[in-house]
C-alpha cells in the first residue's frame, strides 16, 4: 500500500505517494480537529479566562490604557486582533485607548489594514529596541539585572500578549511570557540573550518574573494546527502559560522509527521568518541517515534562509539538499542546494530512496528522539 501525501510548496499544493515499505512515520497523539473558526475559539476562549471569574473584558475599567502584543506570525492574525479589540472595547474602553505593540523586526502589516474602520483609532506601535526613550525602567531581578521594556507596555494599565506556541531551542516554547522578555526589553538585553542565551528553562524563569512585575498580563496563548488553521485558544493569566505549552506538546510533538535517508520538511503558513525556518531544517537533520538526502519546501522569504548553508555543512550533506522556494537561482545556489521544482522531481527521490520521512509544518513541530 503507499500513501497519498499532500505538501504545501508555497502557494501550490504537491501531491506525492509513499510505499508503506519505505515510510518512517512520524507517531503523535491523537488530536481533535478545531471545533470552530479562529474568532469563534477566541471569543469563547476570551469569555472563560484561566485564572478569571469573569471574561477578559470584565477586568478592565474605563480609564484604563490596553496593550495587545501582536505576533504577527500567527495566522489570521487580522481577524484575532479584531476579536480582542472588540472584546475589551464592548465595556466603556474606547479604541483610542488600545496600542497594538509589535515586537521587532516587524514584517508586512497589511493586517493592520484589514481591521474594521470602528477600529481606526487604535495606536499601532513596533518595538524599537534602541531608542532609550522608547524603553523605561520595570525591575532589578535578584541576579542584579536592571529590565527595561518598552515604554508603552510598561506605562499600560492592562496588557494582552496575543501570541501562538511553537518550539524554541532559546526558551523552549514561544509565546506567552517570552513575547514580553526579551523581545520587548532594550537593545543591549537582546544582544545578550542572542549571542549567549541562558538555558531554555533560566530564560522561561526569566521572563514569567517579568511577566509578573507587568501586573499580570493575560496571555492569549494559539495553538496552529497544519498549514494556515487555529486548533485551539488558550486564555488567561500567566498560569495558563503552563496550559498552553501541554497543549502544544499534545498537538506537535512525536517522535520516529529510526533515520530515514530521506528527509522531506514544509515550512509554510502564517508568516514563516528566520527563527521558524531553522527550527524546520534542524528538525529535519536530526532523522535524517549519514549521506541521506534533505528536503526542504517553503514559502519563506530569501532572506530568511540566510545562514542555512552551515546548517548543511554541519549535518554533512554534501550535494543532496533540495529546495522548492519562490526564491532565485542565486539564492539556492548560494545555500549549496538544488532547486526542486515539481512533485514529479520529489517523486523520482521518494522513487530511490529506502526509507522515507515526512514532516508537514516542521517548524511546528518537535521530535524527542529516535525509537
Amino acid at each position: 500500500m503507499s500513501e497519498s501525501v499532500e505538501l504545501r510548496s508555497g502557494s501550490s499544493t504537491w501531491t506525492v505517494t509513499v510505499p508503506a515499505a519505505k515510510r518512517v512515520a512520524v507517531k503523535r497523539a491523537a488530536s481533535a480537529p478545531p471545533t470552530a473558526g479562529p474568532r469563534e475559539l477566541l471569543r469563547a476562549a476570551l469569555d472563560r479566562p484561566i485564572g478569571l471569574d469573569v471574561p477578559v473584558r470584565r477586568a478592565l475599567v474605563p480609564d484604563d490604557h490596553a496593550v495587545i502584543v501582536v505576533d504577527e506570525s500567527l495566522p489570521h492574525v487580522g481577524e484575532l486582533v479584531a476579536e480582542i479589540i472588540a472584546h475589551i472595547t464592548a465595556g466603556d474602553v474606547q479604541p483610542a485607548a488600545v496600542t497594538l505593540l509589535v515586537p521587532p523586526p516587524s514584517g508586512n502589516q497589511e493586517w493592520v489594514e484589514d481591521l474594521p474602520d470602528e477600529f481606526g483609532d487604535v495606536h499601532v506601535e513596533v518595538h524599537d529596541p534602541t531608542d532609550v526613550k522608547k524603553v523605561a525602567y520595570l525591575m532589578t531581578t535578584k541576579a542584579g539585572r536592571r529590565v527595561y521594556l518598552n515604554r508603552t507596555l510598561v506605562e499600560a494599565e492592562f496588557v494582552v500578549v496575543l501570541s501562538g506556541r511553537r518550539f524554541d531551542p532559546a526558551c523552549g516554547h514561544t509565546g506567552a511570557e517570552c513575547s514580553l522578555f526579551p523581545a520587548l526589553s532594550d537593545a543591549e538585553t537582546r544582544a545578550e540573550f542572542e549571542n549567549k542565551p541562558p538555558p531554555a528553562e533560566a530564560v522561561r524563569a526569566e521572563a514569567a518574573t517579568v511577566a509578573w512585575h507587568l501586573g499580570m498580563p493575560v496571555f492569549v496563548q494559539v495553538i496552529e494546527g497544519p498549514g494556515d488553521t487555529v486548533a485551539e485558544v488558550v486564555t488567561g493569566l500567566p498560569e495558563s502559560s503552563a496550559v498552553g505549552i501541554e497543549r502544544q506538546n499534545a498537538r506537535w510533538k512525536g517522535t520516529v522509527d529510526g533515520p530515514a535517508d530521506l528527509v522531506v520538511v514544509t515550512a509554510s503558513g502564517g508568516r514563516v521568518g528566520a527563527n521558524e525556518l531553522r527550527h524546520a531544517v534542524a528538525l529535519g537533520l536530526t532523522c535524517l541517515q549519514a549521506d541521506g538526502r534533505f528536503v526542504l519546501l517553503t514559502d519563506a522569504p530569501a532572506e530568511a534562509a540566510v545562514g542555512l548553508e552551515k546548517a548543511w555543512a554541519d549535518g554533512d550533506l554534501g550535494p543532496h539538499v533540495y529546495v522548492a522556494a519562490g526564491w532565485d537561482d542565486d539564492a539556492i545556489e548560494n545555500l549549496n542546494a538544488t532547486r526542486l521544482s515539481s512533485a514529479t522531481e520529489l517523486q523520482r527521490l521518494i522513487a530511490v530512496a529506502d526509507r522515507v520521512t515526512v514532516l508537514p509544518d516542521a517548524h511546528k513541530s518537535q521530535i524527542e528522539g529516535t525509537e
